[in-house]
């Protein structure tokens, strides 16, 4: 019998059912800690893989349909430490109820179509460390509800249409590092960075000039006011 420890699938459209494992195998899955890169091409896979798989603590997803029950299946991984999500249809998956386990320390959600207003449930994440957004969510504005992202060190925003971004000064108490990238509507980086005494550096590529010019503002509080001084702001045109 194989001691299967991680499964990585990455070409074509694979059924959970097998996995890779021979059928006499399948219950070696119980023992799973990792999958990436698993292609799900119907709703019955993802509850049928935390069924065999209650273990897992690393999970990447590529969904090709609307999955109503994605979340509610997702919680019966009470040791998942790291998922990510890339959605490949073309439903939005918003309108779903957003939950996810409260062991998660990463994640990662890809052209997920979700609205700024959806956000809350993972702000309240209380394990929280790393977020990265890749198209993730729509929508012109976001406001972070008071005592959001509470662990969170690190957060990426990419390819994102957000115009403004408002935020309570008691958010992201914990953060380290931000990355905007191609954000180009974003018109301002909150100035509450500027007080907050764990951010150590932002990064800004393909932003507008009024984004940018906040971030250097952010730079100057960070180093004046917070005597910050290996406060760091990395800036790239494009």
């Amino acid at each position: 019998m194989i001691n299967l420890k991680h499964v990585d699938i990455s070409e074509g459209e694979v059924h959970f059912n097998g996995v890779g494992a021979e059928k006499e195998d399948v219950f070696e899955l119980e023992k799973l800690e990792s999958f990436s890169k698993v292609v799900l091409v119907n709703e019955d896979d993802i509850s049928e893989m935390c069924n065999r798989a209650p273990n897992l603590v690393q999970l990447e997803l590529m969904t090709l349909e609307h999955w109503g029950s994605l979340f509610s299946s997702l919680m019966c991984l009470i040791y998942l430490e790291t998922l990510a999500i890339y959605h490949r249809s073309e439903f939005p998956m918003s309108g779903i109820s957003m939950i996810f386990p409260q062991s998660l320390k990463e994640l990662t959600l890809s052209c997920c179509g979700f609205l700024w207003d959806e956000i809350s449930r993972i702000g309240a994440l209380p394990n929280l460390e790393v977020l990265n957004l890749l198209s993730a969510f729509i929508g012109r504005k976001w406001t972070v509800g008071v005592g959001g992202f509470l662990n969170l060190r690190f957060l990426k925003i990419e390819h994102n249409s957000i115009k403004h971004w408002n935020m309570s000064v008691d958010s992201f108490p914990c953060l380290e590092q931000l990355v905007l990238r191609w954000c180009g509507k974003l018109e301002e980086i909150p100035s509450s960075f500027g007080s907050m005494p764990s951010l150590q550096r932002i990064e800004a590529r393909s932003c507008c000039p009024s984004a940018r010019k906040s971030a250097v503002k952010i730079r100057n509080m960070q180093r004046d006011d917070m005597k910050n001084s290996d406060f760091k702001v990395i800036i790239y045109l494009n």
